[in-house]
């Protein structure tokens, strides 16, 4: 199961967040045989939230993690925590015919997400450098008219209050980005230290009795009424398995290995920026989202850094130089930035799908997944962890019904019509 190329090594990787960590203690290693109700594999957000949401319902529960808490896609990201669940309001026009009837369900589970992050911050004092505001950013005309179109929908149930249409003087006056023609001002969106948010939600997790074992590969599960997760070193017997590998579950599961593609995101983090020489648009929000085929985001520190996101690449083709390959990017945006100091770059996988909305479902009556985010999943997944709490412990049927239509199987037209119909069932049952 442990992934191993040309950018991973088994240990954190070398990033701003990493060294920037308020908390790199090491969990322990699994050696003997214990026992669980619960064994959640794969220790980013996903897995650990669901641990969280597991332990906070009474349920005994072990997490194994085949390198260090933050080690995948939850720790490489830059940290952005956005109101959505699936694809972008640039995609909505796309399902014109039948998404305006479903709508108001999948931005419902969309804050529901944000807000479970939000609680979770505040319920533990997780010390993560929560900064408030996400603009999303268009280049072209065409765009503009997709984000107009999905504005009147969202208006028309009362779900932009909390957003704000930027046009392109505004962006000007904000000192923002000569290539954009449009804006789409999130105010309830942030962007926080992800290294310090996932390490601080599995402390969390650990004082609610969760045990958390790191560098615990996963060599093979035995099925049966009662599953046994062989580690090599040790063994974890359990009622329920939780695969929260996403990219990087590799081929322990043969039944999901088609359902989830490893793509490759690489970010850049400059040096500490002085007065005068931060861009005055992050004055008024943490991040920039540019939105278009390759989504690349730019996001401010705490220490006044900026970080670039972006450059995706299939597996096996990392660029050779990630700072000779984002840098010009970042330019491009900013050139007063040109002569800027690239002080951190790392990369690594996060996980895509068949369609554009997370992957939920279960291999069998007691091992259930969740994977394939985008890019986009730390509000997701800890939506996702939730309905994952509920389903093992009987409170509701919105997993199952969710995991109907996403089962990692499925793509195309149709089954993104039948995801947003989900979606809406799920929130429906959720009110009642």
């Amino acid at each position: 199961m442990r992934v191993r190329d040309s950018i991973h090594e088994d240990q954190l990787p070398h990033s701003y967040f990493t060294a920037t960590c308020n908390d790199l203690d090491v969990f322990r290693r699994l050696e003997g045989n214990v026992r669980a109700e619960v064994c959640v594999i794969g220790g980013g957000f996903t897995g650990v939230a669901t641990a969280l949401a597991l332990a906070e319902r009474g349920k005994n529960v072990v997490l194994v993690e085949q390198n260090y808490i933050g080690w995948g896609a939850s720790g490489r990201s830059v940290g952005i925590i956005q109101g959505t669940y699936g694809p972008a309001a640039l995609d909505y026009p796309k399902y014109s015919e039948f998404w305006e009837d479903v709508a108001p369900a999948v931005w419902a589970l969309g804050r529901e997400g944000l807000n479970y992050v939000k609680d979770t911050i505040r319920k533990y004092g997780i010390e993560c450098a929560p900064q408030g505001g996400v603009v999303e950013l268009y280049q072209s005309d065409k765009h503009v008219e997709q984000l107009q179109q999905s504005i009147e929908v969202m208006a028309k149930h009362g779900l932009h209050n909390h957003a704000e249409l930027l046009g392109e003087d505004m962006i000007a006056q904000a000192g923002g980005i000569q290539t954009a023609v449009a804006g789409y001002a999130h105010k309830n969106w942030f962007s926080c230290h992800p290294m310090n948010l996932i390490r601080g939600e599995a402390r969390a997790a650990e004082n609610q009795g969760v045990k958390i074992f790191e560098d615990a590969r996963v060599q093979h599960i035995d099925r049966g009424e009662k599953l046994v997760v062989d580690t090599g070193y040790g063994r974890v017997t359990a009622d329920k398995v939780i695969l929260a590998g996403n990219a990087y579950l590799g081929d322990l599961v043969p039944e999901l290995v088609k359902s989830v593609k490893p793509v490759g995101r690489y970010v850049i983090a400059t040096e500490q920026l002085g007065e005068g020489r931060l861009p005055d648009i992050f004055k008024y929000a943490s991040s920039l989202s540019f939105c278009g085929d390759n989504t690349e985001i730019i996001s401010k520190s705490a220490d006044n850094r900026l970080l670039f996101a972006g450059g995706d690449m299939v597996v096996g083709s990392h660029p050779s130089s990630i700072r000779e390959h984002l840098q010009p990017k970042l330019t491009h945006y900013f050139p007063d930035l040109s002569g800027v100091k690239v002080e951190f770059e790392w990369g690594g996988y996060y996980g895509a799908g068949t369609q554009p909305f997370p992957q939920l479902g279960k291999v069998s009556d007691n091992i259930l997944f969740a994977h394939a985010y985008e890019g986009q999943g730390i509000a997701s997944a800890h939506v996702i962890a939730e309905l994952i709490a509920e389903a093992v412990t009987g409170e509701s049927d919105r997993f199952e019904t969710l995991s109907n239509s996403v089962n990692g199987k499925n793509s195309g037209w149709q089954s993104v019509r039948e995801t947003l119909s989900a979606i809406g069932t799920a929130v429906n049952i959720f009110k009642r």
